[in-house]
């Protein structure tokens, strides 16, 4: 009898906590073109529509076909959930996905962005 009414306490406690925002929306700031070597980009980050003004950010980009070695950035916060991304070379026209984990408070949150680079 107990476990009947374990499951839906259970089920209503879910249902009444709190929903944390575990995507991270990212943005490209401008619009020029990506080419082909070392780049350096804008980005903007948001959780739950709030701009992600302090965290430990991590970035890499890959290609979307297999065979080609991830690279990775650095990142430096320019404020107001702006984050300049360089270091980014990247060795091949087409396109790439830019992945970026951020750790606001040690949890980490992720999101993707896609790129196109021409040559």
């Amino acid at each position: 009898m107990r476990a009947f009414l374990l499951v839906p306490l259970s089920l209503l406690w879910l249902a009444c906590a709190p929903v944390r925002p575990t995507a991270l929306d990212l943005q490209r700031e401008g619009h020029q073109a990506l080419h082909v070597g070392p780049v350096t980009l804008t980005v903007h980050l948001k959780r739950g529509g709030q701009p992600l003004t302090t965290a430990d950010v991590q970035v890499q980009a890959d290609m979307t076909h297999a065979g080609m070695a991830t690279v990775s950035g650095k990142t430096v916060s320019l404020g107001g959930g702006l984050y300049r991304v360089s270091g980014l070379d990247l060795s091949m026209a087409g396109d790439w996905v830019l992945s970026v984990t951020a750790k606001p408070g040690g949890t980490a949150i992720t999101g993707t962005l896609p790129l196109s680079v021409q040559p």
